[in-house]
């Protein structure tokens, strides 16, 4: 049983970071455009 939550603790953690990343990558290109369209 350990064996198998070691598996999937590392696939759940880099899915996590992956979904953090995307979202901040989201928000800093919206802000951007934003940026873009107010100057």
């Amino acid at each position: 049983m350990s064996r198998y939550d070691d598996d999937i603790e590392p696939t759940y953690t880099s899915k996590s970071t992956l979904k953090v990343g995307t979202i901040s990558t989201r928000l800093l290109i919206s802000l951007s455009s934003l940026g873009l369209e107010l100057s």
